[in-house]
């Protein structure tokens, strides 16, 4: 129950970054990186306090998956924040998260599990419901849908990589490598397109800097006690809870082809981890 709870609490923290980030997006020249960046500036530093304070060595015992996690997650939150510019609230959060799909895909070849052909099914319902969602015209496709997307395959990999890590590692080590790695990519990169920001954005970009790294901490210490499957499935939560934001504070167009698309993402995330279970269940009966 602790999990499910750590899981729903860096949703909500999750999608009200995005909210607020979109409020100092669509009112200046503001990119969506630069609020990344304080996300990992503020994560690096109180990485580094909790560290000290917990007397735990700087030295990650999984250097690999440790390693994977930041790296991967430093490209989804930068894709993610990307995507804000050009599309809506509820397209990204919803796109984002389409990555327990993409678990169930990668989960084989990172951490080894047996790859189940009856999931390819499901893998094109749920691209299905991505071109319900993104609706392409073919001639030119929405940059912030496609940087969403990608936004979701990142963190599969960085969800997959936290799992392992969290096995030997504590939540402090695994959050301090993921923002100092962010903040390092972000200083080489917003150099040249940094806008100052009024004082009035100063206020929603460290709001929601703030919220970025809660959410972090929340969904780094929920992988301690669910598995990646399970606490991915509990994720999708984001979905309406980005929605309900979306339509309340930017009047986003939830359309009937939005809607049937989201379900189909949904529909097959729940076919991917429930099967997933069903299999685990019958190995441990057979074990008995």
């Amino acid at each position: 129950m602790k999990g499910i709870l750590y899981v729903l609490l860096a949703e909500f923290c999750f999608a009200a970054s995005s909210v607020v980030g979109k409020f100092v997006i669509i009112d200046s020249d503001i990119p969506g990186i630069q609020l990344t960046f304080f996300r990992f500036l503020f994560g690096s530093i109180i990485g580094f306090v909790a560290l000290k304070r917990a007397g735990e060595s700087f030295r990650p015992v999984n250097v690999k998956m440790v390693a994977w996690r930041a790296v991967f997650n430093t490209i989804s939150a930068m894709a993610f924040f990307m995507a804000l510019e050009y599309t809506t609230v509820t397209n990204v959060n919803m796109l984002g998260l389409t990555y327990p799909l993409w678990v169930v895909i990668f989960a084989p070849l990172i951490i080894h599990e047996k790859f189940e052909w009856r999931n390819i099914f499901f893998v094109i319902l749920a691209l299905l419901g991505v071109y319900l969602v993104v609706r392409p015209d073919f001639q030119a496709i929405n940059k912030g849908d496609m940087l969403a997307f990608i936004s979701g395959v990142s963190a599969s990999v960085a969800v997959l990589a936290l799992r392992q890590a969290r096995k030997t590692d504590s939540t402090h080590v695994i959050v301090f490598y993921l923002m100092v790695t962010g903040l390092v990519v972000h200083l080489l990169v917003l150099f040249p397109m940094w806008k100052t920001p009024t004082s009035w954005q100063w206020v929603l970009v460290v709001l929601s800097a703030l919220l970025g790294v809660a959410a972090q901490l929340s969904i780094t210490q929920a992988y301690k006690f669910i598995e990646a499957t399970r606490g991915s499935l509990i994720s999708s939560s984001r979905i309406v809870m980005a929605g309900i934001m979306g339509v309340m504070f930017f009047s986003d167009d939830i359309t009937t082809q939005l809607i049937a698309g989201g379900a189909l993402i949904l529909l097959a995330q729940f076919g991917m981890v429930s099967n997933r279970f069903r299999l685990v269940r019958r190995r441990s009966s057979d074990e008995l």
